[in-house]
């Protein structure tokens, strides 16, 4: 639903993505741990997997061609990052990455911000 071509639709996906950031925490502590005990077989598995993927969505939207939909796909980054806490440390390179790519695109891009001296 995020590549729905409303922008509406693609916004209330990032909100209800970020609804779901503590299931998706606890699963991906869950797995970890698993994986640290060497129990991988008890069921525990895909939880950091899935975080990542919604991860994944919601960075790629942060520079979507609709402001609404940046605006969601950020607030629910920033739920998902609260949620996860130090569970996000592993996965910190891949966000600091497009936040720097979306920082320089908004400065470009925002009236206020042209012109502006970010070194």
């Amino acid at each position: 639903m995020l590549n729905d071509t409303r922008p509406l639709v693609r916004s209330i996906t990032c909100w209800a993505l970020s609804r779901y950031s503590h299931w998706l925490v606890e699963r991906a502590r869950a797995d970890a741990h698993a994986n640290a005990a060497g129990a991988h077989a008890n069921g525990a598995t895909g939880g950091g997997a899935q975080l990542d993927a919604v991860l994944q969505a919601l960075l790629s939207h942060v520079m979507d061609r609709n402001r609404k939909v940046q605006e969601a796909a950020c607030s629910a980054l920033a739920t998902v990052e609260e949620a996860a806490g130090a569970e996000l440390t592993p996965r910190i390179k891949v966000c600091e990455g497009v936040w720097g790519v979306c920082v320089c695109g908004w400065l470009h891009t925002c009236d206020v911000c042209v012109g502006m001296d970010v070194s």
